[in-house]
């Protein structure tokens, strides 16, 4: 599979997650363990244009722990948590409220992180909701090592 390919699979994904909960705005951050970087890799929503390509230190906000944890993580309030960086969203202009964060999971590597901000007005997820955005990542992350974008 060519980058191209992924990159065109990565805007599906965010598209339809985005549609199915919801959302403002939904990315997909790539992991790039060699130079410790989070990439921008799909965005769909508030800000989508400026951000793909950008990328963050790999230990940077809800994204960073996320990716080191390897567990999903579900915030009523992301700028009440101290892990939230405010500044970054600051900069490309769109802060969000509620944030869904879940890890890229292939076998035993988290080849990065499928974020859904603002997404359904209701404090909790039901099982079959995580599932559906378990499943999203998970071809999220078998697009990123198919199309040979994480290392």
């Amino acid at each position: 599979m060519s980058e191209k390919s992924t990159t065109r699979d990565l805007s599906a994904i965010v598209v339809r997650a985005r549609r199915m909960f919801r959302a403002q705005a939904c990315s997909i951050l790539v992991h790039e363990p060699g130079s410790r970087l989070l990439v921008f890799a799909a965005m769909s929503g508030e800000g989508s244009d400026s951000l793909i390509g950008v990328k963050i230190p790999d230990t940077t906000g809800i994204a960073g722990w996320v990716l080191a944890a390897g567990e999903p993580l579900f915030l009523e309030n992301a700028a009440s948590d101290s892990r939230f960086a405010e500044e970054i969203a600051e900069t490309f202009g769109y802060v969000p409220k509620r944030l869904i964060a879940m890890p890229l999971l292939l076998e035993d590597r988290v080849l990065g992180v499928l974020e859904v901000l603002d997404g359904l007005a209701r404090a909790r997820f039901t099982v079959r909701e995580t599932d559906q955005l378990s499943d999203f990542a998970y071809e999220a992350a078998r697009a990123v090592a198919q199309g040979g974008v994480a290392e």
